[in-house]
């Protein structure tokens, strides 16, 4: 992905964050405290939300108690958490900043999860995905160290990604029991879950971490990924903005596309059901179907 110049958004917006952070980094047993989301990679605008992770050795739940940052000109709406884990959401007038808190045990855990066991569940996708792009507020050197070990992608760890994302509908479904009958809500949330799919396929092929979960941040997301179908991000806005037929007939080709791709690079991968698939085509039924074969 080439490297483009920070918003004006996130510049100021990171140097906030780094204020803020301070007053978390004096405290005893914090290891690191990274910002991640739109301000790391400099594509935040004025809607833009601060996500801070604090790291600790244990986390001094009677510090957070407290409310750290009770003495700025601020609103702390919300605060939750355990021995393992914690969030805190702060509102600096319009800017809400949430705090996360994760032991280093626990992160320790959930990359291991990843690394050595291979699971590519979406909330351990979303923390890679946000901590390898984040910007180090506090903890710089072990920031790094946890940064290199996380971009030794599994070859495994892709098989897996892909195979959780192979869960699709078969032609018709959309078209004709969705769009068809004015089911306007299962049709495009079948749509952006098809679409949300494609995406981590294509992530699996790329050894990309990848939370489809969220969808707001899907062109970044494939600007870094060579193995892609043809104009795969305008081929999905198309999609979202077509009449249901057209758009059906769109989505299903790249789908196929893209299971073209994984038997041009995964050729080990078994394709078989995700083929039949599509084969199993949603019809209309007029007449009661025979229930014995005729003789041959």
């Amino acid at each position: 992905m080439e490297n483009r110049t920070p918003t004006e958004a996130s510049v100021w917006r990171v140097d906030f964050a780094r204020e803020l952070a301070a007053h978390y980094a004096v405290r005893e047993g914090v290891r690191m405290i990274v910002l991640g989301g739109s301000v790391a990679r400099g594509e935040a605008d004025a809607y833009s939300d601060l996500d801070i992770i604090v790291y600790w050795d244990a986390i001094d739940r009677e510090f957070i108690d407290a409310e750290p940052l009770r003495d700025l000109e601020c609103r702390r709406a919300y605060t939750t958490g355990n021995d393992e884990f914690g969030l805190e959401s702060y509102y600096f007038g319009p800017l809400k900043a949430d705090f996360g808190h994760v032991t280093m045990d626990a992160w320790s855990e959930l990359v291991d999860g990843v690394i050595l066991k291979h699971e590519a569940e979406p909330g351990s996708m979303h923390s890679f995905e946000g901590f390898l792009a984040s910007v180090p507020l506090h903890g710089e050197e072990l920031v790094d160290e946890w940064k290199a070990k996380m971009r030794e992608f599994p070859p495994e760890l892709a098989v897996n990604m892909i195979r959780r994302h192979m869960r699709l509908y078969v032609p018709g479904y959309l078209e004709h029991q969705a769009y068809e009958r004015g089911d306007k809500i299962a049709y495009y949330d079948g749509v952006s879950k098809m679409l949300r799919n494609i995406l981590g396929i294509i992530a699996g092929l790329n050894r990309v971490y990848c939370a489809t979960d969220e969808g707001r941040w899907a062109e970044n997301l494939l600007s870094r990924m060579p193995i892609q179908p043809e104009r795969t991000w305008e081929r999905m806005c198309e999609i979202l903005t077509t009449d249901g037929h057209r758009a059906t007939a769109m989505l299903e080709e790249l789908l196929v596309e893209t299971l073209d791709l994984i038997e041009r690079h995964m050729p080990d991968y078994d394709l078989t059901r995700p083929r039949m698939g599509r084969t199993l085509l949603v019809e209309a039924c007029e007449t009661r179907p025979p229930m014995e074969r005729e003789p041959a």
